[in-house]
């Protein structure tokens, strides 16, 4: 009964915040650098049946990650993770405990 009632739901449930580091990226930077994400498309490789983009981010005037991914939506979750985990392992923005 709870298949037969819930299966539709449970399909279409996203796992979202677990996976998608632009958005704990974004958090992580306005939190700590008070600065939004930017993304660029720096180059496309490879021909239009097989292509490749990489995209960059920056923070400020700052490029944090490149990453190369099959569509620029990958690229760019692949580019935001590097960035996100760059910026958690450093010390910027943190203050220091009194």
């Amino acid at each position: 009964m709870v298949v037969r009632l819930l299966a539709h739901r449970i399909e279409t449930v996203e796992f979202k915040g677990f996976y998608d580091f632009k958005t704990r990226l974004q958090e992580l930077a306005q939190a700590r650098l008070k600065a939004t994400p930017t993304y660029h498309v720096v180059q496309e490789l490879g021909p239009d049946h097989d292509k490749r983009f990489v995209v960059a981010v920056s923070l400020g005037t700052d490029e944090w990650a490149r990453a190369v991914g099959k569509s620029k939506k990958e690229a760019e979750q692949m580019a935001a993770a590097e960035a996100h985990f760059r910026l958690e392992g450093s010390d910027l923005g943190i203050r220091p405990k009194r």
